[in-house]
């Protein structure tokens, strides 16, 4: 059995999918195995994974649209090792990506999960800019005690970028990503993980994030993703807990508060009325809701 399982969900991936592969064959470390799950589209996805003769790559062809939390999911199904990563099919591994967090996984036993910084590369692959919240990254490598990593996901937002964690296989309970959210099931595992383990981070980029506009995840906006990132707030601190977690909660929904309306009053300052009203809206639901 491999000692990790690098998982790479597709869908309409022919523009970039060649490149996130090779990345991954490019890795220092190389006890691995690459697990593709293919949504079924007709592009050229299918074809493109047949021209590698690589041994490590396990390529599966969906018979139905699972859909974009679906696709994850099946993909860490047919994942074998116990560290797995999920990689995005438009994204990059540097290629001491995966040696490095092996090493501070199997250095540390107690950690649920280790992310790192990452790098923004365009669709033509310049670099524009680092984390998209670069205030909320350590200069050095650090390991946060379960609840400050907690703390951290609630009052600063979502500080990890997916395809840079690696995770335990035995870290995530019963289920993987959760199906009732559509945009922050990753911030919900990150939360479910953190309540009962330790986090590792590195400071060096790691993962290059490619932004672009046919992102799955960018028709979320307009307040939507803000209302997601609630939902999935509220599952973490009653399904996860025990007890009920008031200090926590009243943290999490101000920060939420203040971050609607920063971005209702940035979209109508810009002339953007249209979203400077859907961030207005969700900054009056969550504020009805947490009166």
């Amino acid at each position: 059995m491999p000692t990790v399982s690098v998982c790479l969900p597709v869908y309409k991936g022919e523009r970039y999918i060649a490149a996130a592969i090779d990345s991954v064959l490019a890795q220092t470390f190389t006890d691995f195995e690459l697990v593709i799950t293919n949504e079924p589209v007709q592009d050229e996805t299918p074809q493109i994974v047949a021209s590698y003769a690589d041994e490590r790559i396990r390529f599966f062809q969906n018979e139905t649209r699972l859909g974009l939390v679906g696709n994850w999911n099946a993909a860490l199904e047919k994942g074998t090792a116990d560290l797995l990563v999920l990689m995005h099919q438009d994204d990059l591994m540097h290629p001491e990506n995966l040696a490095a967090k092996v090493a501070l996984m199997q250095q540390h036993a107690d950690l649920g999960f280790v992310y790192s910084n990452i790098r923004q590369i365009d669709a033509n692959d310049h670099v524009i800019g680092g984390h998209w919240l670069p205030e909320s990254q350590a200069a050095e490598d650090t390991l946060y005690a379960g609840e400050a990593a907690v703390k951290r996901l609630l009052t600063e937002g979502n500080i990890i970028c997916m395809p840079s964690v690696m995770f335990r296989r035995d870290a995530v309970s019963d289920h993987w990503f959760d199906a009732r959210l559509a945009f922050t099931c990753d911030l919900e595992m990150w939360l479910r993980i953190a309540s009962q383990h330790k986090v590792g981070y590195l400071a060096a980029p790691l993962i290059d994030y490619r932004a672009h506009a046919d992102q799955e995840t960018s028709r979320f906006s307009r307040g939507q993703e803000i209302l997601e990132y609630q939902q999935a707030v509220e599952i973490a601190l009653t399904e996860h807990y025990d007890v009920p977690q008031p200090k926590l909660a009243k943290q999490a929904y101000a920060y939420l508060r203040s971050w609607a309306l920063g971005m209702a009053k940035w979209k109508l300052k810009s002339g953007d009325f249209a979203s400077g009203v859907g961030y207005f809206n969700a900054w009056r639901k969550i504020r009805m809701i947490t009166n």
